[in-house]
């Protein structure tokens, strides 16, 4: 891979970064339509995993948290749930999402960029 290349990655990921950064806060306030929006894939998600108690799942690009909230309930009691994004600001909001449905003892947000 030539310098250019990688230049080029690496200023397509600090772009990315930011972009989403800046769209952190419009994912939290329509958090309803995008829980309505997404909730067929969350279900089929539900089917496929195979959810239960004890069970630990690590969720990449986890967003405000809306899919861990949903599913995180299923893995009670001994599961561990971890959502992960780029975002700080979609990390905190999965923080609070989980602290406010009383999920914050099975629900990690962290801070990762896979």
């Amino acid at each position: 891979m030539s310098q250019g290349s990688t230049e080029a990655a690496d200023e397509y990921r600090a772009r990315s970064a930011q972009n989403w950064e800046e769209a952190a806060g419009s994912w939290e306030q329509k958090r309803e339509y995008t829980r309505k929006t997404f909730h067929p894939l969350t279900e089929w998600l539900r089917a496929q995993v195979m959810l239960a108690p004890g069970k630990h799942v690590l969720e990449l690009a986890a967003g405000p948290g809306d899919t861990a909230i949903e599913l995180a309930p299923s893995i009670v009691p001994g599961g561990r749930y971890l959502a992960t994004d780029r975002a700080e600001g979609l990390v905190a909001a999965a923080t609070r999402s989980a602290m406010a449905a009383g999920l914050s003892d099975v629900i990690e947000s962290r801070l990762v960029d896979a």
